[in-house]
């Protein structure tokens, strides 16, 4: 995720509207601003959110053999 005020805004507002009306499957961001990676994953009602930060793993259903924990994720960046 870029830093900025546009692009939070981009990124959790405006593209979840798209990539959920297109039907993607699963979304992620890795926010290192707030220390957080968001796995979005689709439903029949919208999308699931769940946060992870620090020492968690984050958990996916399209990866479910995933091992990285979010403070690993969010020190790639």
């Amino acid at each position: 995720m870029s830093s900025g005020a546009e692009n939070h805004r981009r990124d959790y507002y405006e593209k979840r509207n798209q990539y959920e009306w297109r039907g993607i499957g699963e979304y992620w961001i890795l926010d290192p601003v707030v220390g957080q990676v968001t796995v979005l994953s689709l439903t029949a009602q919208g999308y699931n959110e769940v946060f992870f930060t620090g020492k968690m793993v984050v958990e996916s259903p399209t990866f479910p053999a995933w091992l990285l924990k979010a403070e690993a994720m969010l020190a790639l960046g």
